[in-house]
């Protein structure tokens, strides 16, 4: 039987991650947005899956969220100039009003937590095996949900770090990784792995 070991961030700490994060999320939402063209700025659902390059299921899912449209005769239209405004809103709030503790249970490979998916292992580790896993079966990466390292600060604080992507899947970090979903073979590769805390 694991014992539960509960993590805190501090206040200072906590302030210092939501800022950091708030702006990699604005970076990262007008980065993607620099070179879309608004000359069509109303479009449908397929249209607007295409500009952002994400599947139907996550526009369903910002729609329930909040996300603007119309319909007009039956047809959902969605306003690009509405969108990206909406996007940077619903992130912020978000993220700002997010907890700022976990469980850890040692021996499992993540925690779900509303920032995401907490990873505790090595980082150099995970990243490494996830690669190896894209190339022999990328229908495997769909996970959307952002995953966290749990690293520690210079005087041996945890902190969560993220070097992957938030959760609408734009690219906080470039070059890294995206969407994952382990499979059950994948999980138990992971799990003889040592544990970094």
């Amino acid at each position: 039987m694991f014992e539960d070991v509960t993590l805190k961030l501090s206040k200072k700490k906590e302030k210092e991650l939501l800022a950091h994060y708030n702006t990699k999320i604005q970076d990262a939402i007008e980065k993607t947005f620099e070179d879309k063209e608004f000359y069509k700025p109303m479009v449908r659902m397929s249209g607007l899956c295409r500009w952002l390059d994400v599947s139907t299921t996550t526009v369903v899912k910002w729609q329930k969220e909040g996300m603007p449209h119309m319909v007009i005769d039956g047809v959902t239209l969605y306003d690009k100039r509405k969108i990206l405004k909406w996007l940077n809103h619903f992130e912020r709030n978000k993220i700002i009003s997010q907890e700022n503790q976990m469980k850890v249970l040692p021996g499992y490979l993540s925690i779900k937590h509303v920032f995401g998916t907490i990873i505790t292992y090595p980082k150099e580790v995970v990243l490494d095996l996830i690669e190896d896993l894209r190339e022999t079966d990328v229908q495997d990466f769909s996970y959307w949900s952002p995953l966290y390292f749990l690293e520690y600060d210079e005087l041996g604080c945890p902190v969560y770090l993220t070097y992957l992507v938030n959760e609408v899947g734009i690219a906080m970090h470039p070059n890294r990784y995206y969407y994952v979903t382990l499979t059950e073979e994948q999980e138990k590769a992971l799990e003889s792995l040592e544990l970094s805390i």
